[in-house]
């Protein structure tokens, strides 16, 4: 049966947070940057005092959140987009900010999971951004607007069967992140503590050898022919996939990668077949 989303989803903008309701140790607040690859990420920089009065902006674990600014839909990442979902995931509350949304379906139509995956499809994500006021620098959506679009929601029976295969494929992914996170840790303290006692390093030098990464000229999303995986410390870490033009530039097939710049230089990692992005290096 269709169904306007006004119709079965009720809608929470998040609050105007003042500088004086912030702390130093508190409670999360859920800013537009924190809306990453379909799941909310946490810790936040900024903390709220708690407060019984902040009850109606309260996040709860499964909860779904919009962006209701961003990036226009020609900006090309889709990670930044207006409009873009994620799912909080988290035990603990957090505080909703403002120019985001908190969307709650009555379930007894249509529950939460399947507004979630319905949400996060391409097509989805690109009508929402596509309705977007703004410059092109910013782009801004009402929920009002979100609320006119049309959902065709099948039995309470079906969406629990696709929200269950759905959910099993995104928690084995989350599962093997975090394996693959635990290896690198375990391989970096061995290699360091190996080196660490080593005497004469110098003996290393010509053997090793580094070779950089480059800066593609055009990244999308989505593979297209002539286009490969590019491989930033996001995409190691299994936060995004963005694909980039082969043209001039270097490729990788699971080769030993080093970081070489920012606050994880020196982090390695083993790496898939994909382009060397700039901030890697790759071990010879």
């Amino acid at each position: 049966m269709e169904y306007k989303l006004k119709d079965i989803i009720q809608f929470k903008p998040g609050y105007p947070f003042k500088k004086e309701d912030m702390t130093e140790v508190g409670i999360d607040l859920i800013k537009i940057g924190n809306l990453k690859n379909n799941r909310v990420i946490i810790p936040s920089d900024v903390k709220i005092k708690e407060n019984i009065k902040f009850k109606d902006y309260v996040i709860k674990k499964n909860d779904i959140l919009m962006a209701l600014t961003g990036d226009p839909v020609f900006k090309g990442n889709i990670q930044t987009w207006v409009g873009r979902t994620s799912i909080y995931v988290e035990d603990k509350i957090s505080y909703l900010n403002q120019r985001i949304c908190k969307l709650i379906p009555n379930e007894k139509i249509l529950i939460n999971d399947y507004l979630y995956y319905w949400l996060i499809r391409f097509d989805k994500t690109y009508e929402i951004a596509g309705l977007f006021r703004g410059s092109a620098n910013q782009a801004n959506i009402s929920h009002k607007e979100v609320g006119e679009m049309l959902i065709d929601v099948p039995s309470l029976t079906i969406q629990r069967k696709v929200s269950k295969v759905l959910s099993n494929i995104d928690n084995k992914i989350d599962l093997n992140n975090k394996i693959n996170k635990n290896l690198q840790a375990m391989a970096s303290n061995v290699i360091n503590s190996y080196f660490d006692k080593c005497d004469d390093r110098e003996k290393y030098n010509g053997i090793i050898k580094f070779i950089k990464g480059k800066k593609p000229k055009d990244v999308i999303d989505y593979y297209e022919v002539g286009y490969e995986k590019y491989l930033t410390i996001a995409c190691l870490n299994g936060e995004e996939n963005k694909y980039a033009n082969i043209d001039n530039m270097f490729m990788t097939d699971h080769d030993i990668l080093m970081v070489m710049d920012g606050a994880s230089s020196g982090d390695t990692y083993f790496s898939t077949y994909g382009i060397v992005g700039s901030t890697l290096s790759k071990i010879v």
